[in-house]
């Protein structure tokens, strides 16, 4: 049943590749898009042509003030304050994009609207011309106070808004606002959650297309369920993973598109920074489980615990290793551990006691390192480093062991499974866990990458699935395998007692 699943979920993973070209152009749609519903330019745009110049003229706001016969700076002054709640907007470096018609309905309809429905007025005609111009990132920050009041014009138009208005502006409306909106958002979408490797490519691109996907979703206000529901059912196959991508990486991809972000904080806690409060992608412990095994460096216990010392420097590396994942892990074996924040390296005798309970674990996964079949032809390689190769199976065990803890107690079975492949919509929360972790190492290796691994201190794929699999319980009950299996040890070596 497990392997069936396994095959499965590569299957459906596919050879999804994106190049940095795509991820950039992304990045440059979300630009055109964003600025265009607010159709404004930015006041160091030099990029107007000038048959440009008599289609569509550039205003600040006091400028436009000049060319209508009411008080227009008086009324964006009063909205703009409520809608950003006393934000201080700098309205000369706005500019507004108009065309010569719309001066001249400006006038013509400012006697007959109330005041809120002449600014949507104002907002939608600007609204429909798209920006030609390549703005900058500076330029995209400046904007950013305009998405409350892009969100309460939206909002109002969805209820109410300009529909009870005849004639021209409910014609405008329907035809260029709405259709912009509709056609111009689902497509950009898609083809982010299509580029499953942007981080492979281009991080910061990748954060900064994050962080405003999540603004314009926010402020635009568009329904979660018209995009669950909606383009990604209809997407859904297209949406192609790399071989070797990590499975449950995926899953945590959609769940965070699903704004399941402030679950996902209590799981990833460096992840939350005053910058990046919404995005996990550089996160240290993203990437922990992101590949589930990496659940700290591996080196860490062949450094720090070789079976032939009692006393060592025990040697912490990463950014943010100090993580309730990692501390667990470590006192484990020292409940006295201390450290000081933000220090890499914490110089600390351990006791005799925690050597000895180490080493008791070390002699079970030595003693089922004779049943592992992809070993058998490489017992007598030379410079095999089996200390390392030890510390790094105990390494996985126990940091999968946590990993699922921790997963197991946000994402229950009455969590919601976003799984739209027909393939794959009976995987348990728990299946799904265990096979995003096998689908980490499907990728096969030749016997020279297998050698090379060993003398690295490593395990061949496939042993690392079968020797860190058949010690956990969790895994056996996902899978209600038989005792008879070889997915249950005969003696589980249980590298954690107690990870709660």
């Amino acid at each position: 049943m497990f392997i069936e699943a396994v095959s499965n979920m590569k299957e459906v993973m596919g050879q999804w590749k994106v190049s940095q070209e795509s991820v950039k152009r992304i990045a440059n749609d979300i630009m055109n898009i964003e600025l265009g519903l607010f159709g404004v330019r930015c006041p160091e745009d030099q990029s107007i042509q000038p048959a440009q110049q008599v289609a569509d003229i550039t205003m600040s706001i006091n400028e436009l003030q000049n060319y209508t016969t009411f008080g227009i700076g008086k009324y964006v002054k009063l909205y703009l304050k409520s809608a950003t709640r006393g934000f201080d907007i700098r309205l000369n470096d706005v500019k507004i994009l108009v065309s010569p018609d719309t001066l001249v309905n400006l006038n013509n309809f400012a006697a007959t609207l109330s005041d809120d429905k002449f600014l949507q007025y104002i907002y939608f005609t600007s609204l429909s011309s798209l920006l030609k111009n390549q703005p900058s990132e500076d330029c995209f920050d400046l904007m950013l106070p305009f998405s409350p009041i892009k969100s309460r014009m939206y909002r109002a138009y969805k209820r109410h808004g300009l529909r009870e208005v005849e004639g021209d502006i409910i014609e405008y409306v329907n035809q260029h606002a709405y259709f912009l909106i509709r056609n111009k958002f689902a497509p950009f979408l898609k083809d982010m959650l299509e580029s499953q490797d942007w981080a492979r490519h281009d991080n910061e691109t990748l954060r900064w297309i994050g962080n405003k996907l999540t603004t314009i979703q926010y402020y635009i206000n568009i329904n979660d369920k018209i995009l669950i529901n909606g383009w990604l059912d209809i997407y859904y196959q297209q949406l192609q993973f790399e071989q070797n991508d990590n499975f449950l990486d995926m899953h945590f991809k959609v769940l965070r598109f699903l704004k399941y972000k402030n679950d996902m904080r209590l799981l990833f806690s460096s992840a939350v920074t005053k910058d990046h409060p919404d995005y996990l992608i550089d996160s240290d412990d993203y990437k922990v489980l992101e590949n589930l095994v990496h659940v700290f460096d591996f080196t860490l216990y062949a450094q720090s615990f070789p079976l032939t010392r009692r006393y060592m420097s025990l040697s912490l590396g990463g950014g943010s290793v100090f993580s309730p994942i990692f501390r667990d892990m470590v006192r484990y074996f020292d409940k006295d551990l201390t450290y000081t924040h933000g220090k890499n390296t914490v110089d600390k005798k351990v006791p005799v006691l925690a050597v000895k309970k180490f080493e008791k674990l070390a002699r079970c996964v030595a003693g089922q390192d004779n049943e592992l079949n992809a070993l058998s032809n490489y017992r007598n390689m030379e410079d095999v480093n089996v200390d390392r190769m030890i510390s790094k199976i105990m390494t996985d065990i126990g940091g999968l062991e946590v990993s699922y803890q921790y997963y197991i107690r946000k994402f229950d079975d009455t969590s919601e499974k976003p799984m739209h492949d027909i393939r794959l919509r009976e995987l348990t929360n728990e299946k799904l866990f265990f096979v995003g972790f096998a689908g980490s190492f499907c990728k096969k290796q030749t016997d020279a990458e297998i050698a090379d691994v060993l003398r690295n201190g490593g395990l061949p794929n496939e042993a690392r699935v079968k020797v860190t699999l058949r010690n956990l319980p969790a895994f056996a009950n996902a899978f209600k395998c038989p005792a008879s299996s070889e997915y249950v040890a005969e003696q589980r070596c249980r590298v954690l007692a107690n990870c709660n």
